[in-house]
């Protein structure tokens, strides 16, 4: 079982739909409207929800998944869970909850309208929702409509061409070539940050990243740490692979990323796979990181202060 209790994992204050309503839905993908919810789900054949995506009035969109029967992951705490589409895994951290007649636990984490998830469920034949080696298997006919509804509904919103022009800052003409002034010399902090300082030992690392501080004295010999510089400054961040077995699985085990500007240790990605390297690319002044799997390789971005 992959068990993920860390600071940092974006808990959710918001619970999607933790019992089905009254209703009795059809088997399969369907969009989902109500007055104060919006998305598209996947209702197995008694009507339970087994997937939602969606986004309350005003909300940040979230993504809710009932876990495999016999998951052995607690109500309350963190939690991981992979989605594979036909074979191609994507992992996802977030809070488990308990449903309220307490046959089953489902998983709740923030995604984006763009997330690769949801393009590859429009386009895919097959869902794989497996924790540690619990597993079920959902068909995604149907899956590219509802989806693109859930997009539709929570993504953001065009504005129109005059909105744009209003909201788009004065621009200054550069001076000319004589009057151009030197690049001012960069700030104080940036200029100390860049210093090289040695990584926390593992045993700080495992004590900043654990909410749990017992599991993390525990697993603290079974951190890898590589120290790459991501976002060209001078400074290292770290990749922390998590290679106890109780933190693996099927699809590989859990890996962090964390970055400790200011002297803070802050998690800005968690993924499962079996390896996580630098790649060519960047996404402004960042690097991109290429997640290795059992099926193959998927390049991961930094967006909005975290890889994604």
């Amino acid at each position: 079982m992959i068990r993920n209790w860390l600071k940092g994992a974006c808990p959710m204050a918001l619970a999607l739909v933790l019992a089905a309503p009254g209703a009795a839905r059809a088997e399969g993908w369907a969009e989902y409207r109500q007055p104060d919810l919006s998305g598209a789900i996947y209702a197995a054949a008694n009507g339970d929800l087994m997937v939602l995506v969606g986004c309350k009035e005003g909300g940040r969109p979230a993504l809710q998944v009932t876990l495999p029967e016999g998951s052995k992951a607690r109500a309350g705490r963190q939690g991981s869970v992979s989605l594979a589409v036909d074979g191609r895994s994507f992992g996802f951290s977030g809070e488990v909850m308990a449903l309220d007649d307490g046959a089953g636990k489902v998983i709740i984490a923030t995604i984006k309208a763009s997330d690769p998830l949801l393009k590859a469920l429009g386009a895919g034949t097959e869902l794989k929702v497996a924790q540690g080696g619990a597993s079920y298997v959902l068909p995604l006919a149907g899956a590219g409509p509802a989806v693109a509804s859930f997009q539709a509904a929570c993504g953001p919103k065009p504005r129109g061409a005059a909105a744009e022009a209003a909201a788009a800052p004065a621009q200054t003409p550069p001076p000319p070539d004589d009057e151009a002034k030197p690049a001012p010399a960069a700030p104080a902090d940036r200029a100390e940050r860049a210093k090289p300082q040695p990584l926390p030992s593992n045993a700080e690392l495992a004590d900043a990243i654990f909410v749990d501080k017992q599991e993390g004295r525990r697993v603290a010999g079974k951190l890898k740490v590589s120290a790459v510089d991501l976002n060209g400054d001078g400074a290292n961040e770290a990749i922390v692979t998590v290679t106890d077995p109780g933190w693996c699985g099927e699809n590989g085990c859990t890996i962090l990323v964390v970055d400790f500007t200011g002297g803070q240790v802050r998690t800005i990605g968690e993924f499962i796979g079996q390896s996580l390297t630098p790649g060519k690319g960047r996404t402004g002044e960042w690097r991109d990181l290429v997640l290795r799997g059992p099926t193959g390789q998927e390049v991961q971005n930094y967006v909005d202060g975290r890889y994604r």
